[in-house]
This record gives structure tokens, C-alpha cells and sequence, in this order.
């Protein structure tokens, strides 16, 4: 895994958080933040019932660290002790797909709008611009989230194409997943 150097910054609103790798000591923590996004946001890929408990979350943390290629940080509000922020990279061992990182990202409500996920995308960007093994990042965002399709596209990713209807929503209604890359190779 690579190594997440901690920092405390300031958010546009003067509340500091504390950014710093995501282990399986933090299993709990994790656990609770997902289950908080997955409830609060429809942009949430997961659906509540769908997040791991803390200790099928520890051993999934465990396995990423044995094969090093998987990135996570989590930004703590340490006056509350919660992760409210999330972003992580994923790569395959697959020779042929291995120099592209899948990249996800997940805010807390109450932390949105306050340059946190602009935060995270930065630090990614940097780490895999310094990872010789990473040269493109890829996501996906529902089409409906303008917000954070037009965070991902100030970055400098494109738009490369699109699922129609690929995202059912626990109300029944449709949304399509926009794919997103970047090349952060030489």
C-alpha cells in the first residue's frame, strides 16, 4: 500500500480535518462513515444494507494491504473522532490493465461544499502522478451529480463515455454512471 503522509488542513469554512491513511485499525470508523454516506446520498453507490460490517471491513483492509495496490485516505474531524471524507485508488495485477487506478470518492453530508473533495482529488492526482506504475485514472459518476462531474472535469479529466440507466435508484428512478479519465503518466 502506499504510504499517506498525515496533514491537517483547513476547509474553506475554518474547520480543520486531519487526512491520513485508512488501515484496518480504522475498521469501525470506516464502517460507520459508509454506512452514513449510503443513507445520506443518493450519489452513493453502496445502498445502507450493502456496507460491510467492522469486522468483514478489517479483513477486507488486511487483504488490500497484502497485495499494495490499493491507496485509501480518510479525513478525520477529530473533534468528533468521525471519518468524514473518503477517496481511493484500486489497481488490478493484470498486465495489461495494471498502470490504470480506479478512483472513488465519498463525502460526509454536513462536509460537502466546503472544498474537501477538491482536498482529496488533489492529494490522489499527486500520488499517482509520483507512481511510475500509474499512468491513467479512471471513475465513474452518476450523470445527474453536476457538482461533482464539474469538480472531476476542472481537474483535467474528460468525459469518455456513458451507461444509459445503469444506476436504479432505491426510489425506482434511472440515472446513467459518466465515465471519467485522466492520464497521469509521462
Amino acid at each position: 500500500m502506499i504510504e499517506i503522509d498525515e496533514q491537517v488542513v483547513s476547509l474553506r469554512d475554518a474547520r480543520s480535518v486531519r487526512i491520513c491513511g485508512v488501515t484496518a485499525e480504522h475498521a469501525a470508523a470506516f464502517s460507520e462513515f459508509m454506512r452514513a454516506v449510503s443513507e445520506e446520498s443518493p450519489w452513493s453507490g453502496m445502498m445502507p444494507s450493502e456496507v460491510r460490517s467492522q469486522a468483514d471491513q478489517r479483513k477486507a483492509f488486511e487483504e488490500q494491504d497484502e497485495d499494495g495496490l490499493h491507496w485509501r485516505l480518510g479525513v478525520w474531524d477529530d473533534s468528533t473522532g468521525m471519518i468524514v471524507g473518503d477517496c481511493s485508488m484500486t489497481r488490478t495485477d493484470r498486465a495489461k490493465f495494471c498502470h490504470v487506478a480506479r478512483l472513488g470518492i465519498g463525502v460526509r453530508d454536513g462536509w460537502r461544499g466546503v472544498g474537501l473533495g477538491r482536498i482529496m482529488m488533489e492529494r490522489a492526482l499527486d500520488t499517482a502522478r509520483r507512481d511510475p506504475d500509474i499512468l491513467r485514472l479512471e471513475l465513474l459518476v452518476f450523470a445527474k451529480n453536476s457538482i461533482a462531474r464539474s469538480l472531476y472535469l476542472s481537474m483535467g479529466f474528460v468525459e469518455e463515455g456513458m451507461n444509459i440507466r445503469s444506476v436504479r435508484q432505491s426510489d425506482g428512478s434511472f440515472d446513467d454512471d459518466v465515465h471519467m479519465a485522466i492520464w497521469v503518466g509521462d
